[in-house]
């Protein structure tokens, strides 16, 4: 009786399983992932001196000297520079905004004698100027991702030199009131 049953469970576990592999008959299984919502980037400061890039931590146009012939001053060194902003975001739209506070000495500023150009770069050698403005009117510049698609930004700062200059940038002239300037520019992704 005992051998009778156990070949009547075997037999039932075999039709049972005979049903599950029948031919047409189907089952789907759900398979999901799920990409979180992240924002970064990536900020790289270069100086330019010829074509000479060294990378730094800051914009330092360090003591300016007198040029005696142009009647202006200028980076000793004759460099500017170059901020590369690369963003790692996975949100369907995001804006990447610049501003700055003044970059002053008491009451002075220099804030009309820098030129600051926005750039759309696609590869190390193809770049499209987006914006070419006075520091003082590089507040709140935005971009969006849809403007940088597949591309970043890169954002020169340089001392005006009174040629090829932003509209209203003028250069350093002998009435400048000595002093160390200093500002700062801040970059904000949402």
């Amino acid at each position: 009786m005992k051998k009778l049953f156990i070949a009547v469970v075997f037999l039932a576990a075999v039709l049972c399983a005979a049903n599950v592999f029948a031919a047409g008959v189907t089952q789907s299984i759900g398979v999901t992932a799920t990409i979180p919502s992240t924002a970064s980037m990536t900020v790289t400061v270069s100086k330019i001196v010829s074509s000479t890039w060294t990378t730094t931590s800051e914009i330092a146009f360090g003591s300016l000297s007198w040029d005696s012939v142009n009647k202006m001053f200028l980076p000793s060194d004759g460099g500017y520079y170059a901020v590369d902003i690369v963003v790692n975001d996975t949100a369907s739209t995001w804006t990447l905004t610049h501003t700055r506070s003044s970059l002053a000495s008491g009451l002075s500023t220099l804030d009309n004698n820098v030129n600051v150009t926005f750039c759309n770069k696609t590869s190390s050698s193809a770049e499209t100027t987006l914006s070419k403005v006075s520091y003082a009117n590089s507040d709140n510049v935005a971009y969006t991702n849809s403007i940088l698609t597949n591309s970043w930004l890169r954002i020169y700062y340089g001392i005006a030199t009174g040629s090829s200059d932003a509209s209203g940038v003028s250069t350093i002239g002998s009435g400048a009131i000595a002093g160390t300037y200093s500002g700062t520019v801040t970059l904000t992704l949402s």
